[in-house]
């Protein structure tokens, strides 16, 4: 779990951000789902106590085969479509499918703002952001206030070296060959790295030290 939060309603939240693909995604959000959801039942204690679960997944790739930037799914009856309980909602938050008419038009419903808000590395679009939407101005003024904080520069830099780390090994198991369809895999690693330090707000200069890729390939996973 990234981050798990109540509310003054008291549901408790789940919200994970995944960079990477993972085929198990499904199974492993219904993991921490319930686990939540049960972890708040003492021992004794009335199913009545139980509240409200929400998992927030933000993702940076396509998980659910739609071309929906905003999947949210309960508890229903699979014909009538009745809701069994509210007590079980799961999002999916694909920043993958955003797309260049989201950019150009800041006029965007409010979740779709904070998508924007999200994955942009781009201080221009997060400065419109801030105009259209005051509570996304609130998070940009604690944005760029954290970006001043010395803890939080090394926090950032300690999650650039572990980048750094990772983009090596891949670059080791790369060069080794253990198996002929290693190097496509490897190779669609290292451009996923990249598309994550451009989100990160790394120069095409620096991605190009870390990973390797020559500014064709950046090219490549960025476009």
């Amino acid at each position: 779990m990234d981050v798990t939060a109540k509310t003054n309603l008291g549901t408790y939240i789940d919200i994970e951000i995944q960079l990477q693909h993972t085929s198990s995604m499904p199974k492993r959000t219904l993991y921490y789902w319930s686990k939540m959801y049960s972890e708040q039942l003492s021992s004794g204690g009335s199913y009545d106590e139980l509240s409200k679960t929400v998992t927030i997944n933000i993702m940076n790739y396509d998980c659910i085969e739609n071309e929906k930037k905003h999947n949210k799914f309960l508890l229903l009856e699979h014909e009538t479509h009745e809701v069994l309980t509210d007590i079980l909602e799961i999002h999916f938050l694909e920043l993958s499918k955003l797309t260049d008419l989201d950019y150009r038009n800041i006029e965007q419903d409010e979740l779709t703002q904070w998508m924007l808000f999200i994955q942009t590395p781009e201080k221009e679009v997060l400065e419109m952001l801030a105009k259209k939407n005051k509570e996304i101005k609130k998070a940009y003024t604690v944005l760029d206030a954290m970006s001043k904080s010395k803890t939080d520069r090394m926090l950032y830099e300690a999650r650039q070296a572990a980048i750094h780390d990772q983009v090596t090994r891949e670059k080791e198991n790369f060069e080794k060959g253990i198996e002929k369809g290693i190097e496509k895999g490897i190779e669609k690693g290292l451009l996923t790295t990249a598309q994550n330090m451009k989100l990160m707000g790394m120069s095409d200069e620096d991605i190009m030290k870390a990973t390797g890729l020559s500014a064709e390939m950046l090219k490549k996973a960025l476009n």
